[in-house]
């Protein structure tokens, strides 16, 4: 692999990691039914790694893995329930699979997706 593709790689990576954590601060764990934390331990807004893993039914390694950028190649499955945990929308899910696998998905969340016009 050459410079440019290894720097190209890496910044996907950070990508990755900056979309997931943006989304993750967005949302907080009483949407998820999970009590606010009280006394020591994370102060930060938003989700943590760890209650994203247990909305998603995987261990803190696999979700870890994804969040940082270090999973080789996650399944389309994993990917589209991320985005459903993480609620993104259509074009942040798209990011999510470029910056993951580098192609877009097969096809969209919303089936009726780009047919419907709204007025003017």
């Amino acid at each position: 692999m050459n410079n440019k593709a290894a720097l190209q790689q890496l910044q996907q990576l950070q990508q990755l990691q900056q979309l997931q954590q943006w989304k993750r601060g967005r949302l907080g764990p009483s949407e998820f039914g999970i009590p606010k934390r009280t006394g020591r331990g994370r102060r930060s807004p938003g989700l943590s790694q760890a209650q994203v893993a247990q909305a998603l039914f995987v261990t803190e390694r696999t979700y870890g893995l994804l969040d940082r950028g270090e999973m080789a190649s996650p399944s389309q499955e994993l990917l589209d329930t991320v985005a459903q945990v993480l609620r993104m929308e259509e074009r942040e899910r798209t990011a999510l699979y470029v910056y993951a696998l580098g192609y877009e998905p097969p096809i969209p969340m919303d089936p009726t997706s780009g047919t419907n016009v709204g007025p003017a």
